[in-house]
């Protein structure tokens, strides 16, 4: 085992993983909610006939907005937590953790 000390992390890196990491995990919830209301609208057909064309318009742009405005949420995010953790490991002596090679 060896000891390592974190003093700084690259708060563009942090920032672009937690983008990536919502619009990811976005585009999942997306998908599943998208699923559901195709299922649901089914049996309000009788009752809306244009339901369905609606809801494949609007589910190709919740795949196109929801991502793209996830990833700007969590890329600030993740700059701003990056950015106070330095601030915290400035004032420390950093965080000691241990890697194994």
């Amino acid at each position: 085992m060896k000891t390592l000390t974190v003093k700084k992390l690259d708060v563009m890196s942090v920032a672009m993983f937690a983008g990536v990491l919502a619009a990811v995990v976005s585009l999942f919830a997306v998908v599943l909610a998208w699923g559901m209301t195709l299922v649901d609208f089914a049996s309000f057909e009788a009752y809306f006939p244009n339901m369905f064309e609606w809801n494949t318009g609007s589910g190709i742009l919740a795949f196109i907005f929801v991502p793209l405005v996830n990833f700007v949420v969590g890329w600030v995010y993740g700059a701003v937590i990056a950015w106070l953790y330095n601030i915290a490991l400035g004032s420390s002596k950093g965080v000691k953790i241990e890697v194994e090679e």
